[in-house]
């Protein structure tokens, strides 16, 4: 499973990264109030799609290599470390001018209360994707 989990973080930071670039977008024209849900949602499928599989996958370093797909041909070379920054911890930091957003960014992320009513209100096609 080592290899195929590799290529599943690889290919939901991509997808993450892509969401990420929409949500910049809308920040632009909208609060970030307006956008909660939006930034939710990315921390939730960071935290099921990319961080539990890096757990459950303890050779997966911060230093092994990763693509990143960004496209159909294009992708983008990083270690899982710096894959981590422009994912997940850019959510942190688009979180982070917000307090309430960002504690509940947080309690997703590490598995709180949070992550377990988003869970309940997710669709289950949508987490079968992830």
């Amino acid at each position: 499973m080592g290899a195929i989990d590799l290529n599943r973080v690889a290919v939901s930071m991509g997808k993450v990264l892509k969401m990420l670039e929409g949500l910049e977008n809308q920040l632009k024209h909208q609060s970030i109030e307006e956008n909660k849900e939006t930034i939710f949602i990315l921390a939730y499928a960071c935290r099921v799609a990319i961080l539990d599989r890096i757990e459950a996958n303890p050779w997966m370093k911060g230093s092994t290599p990763i693509k990143i797909p960004l496209g159909l041909i294009r992708c983008r070379k990083e270690t899982i470390e710096s894959g981590l920054q422009i994912t997940v911890g850019k959510i942190e930091d688009i979180a982070s001018s917000d307090y309430e957003i960002y504690n509940a960014v947080e309690d997703i992320f590490s598995k709180g209360p949070t992550f377990y009513q988003l869970q309940a209100m997710i669709p289950p096609e949508y987490l079968q994707k992830l």
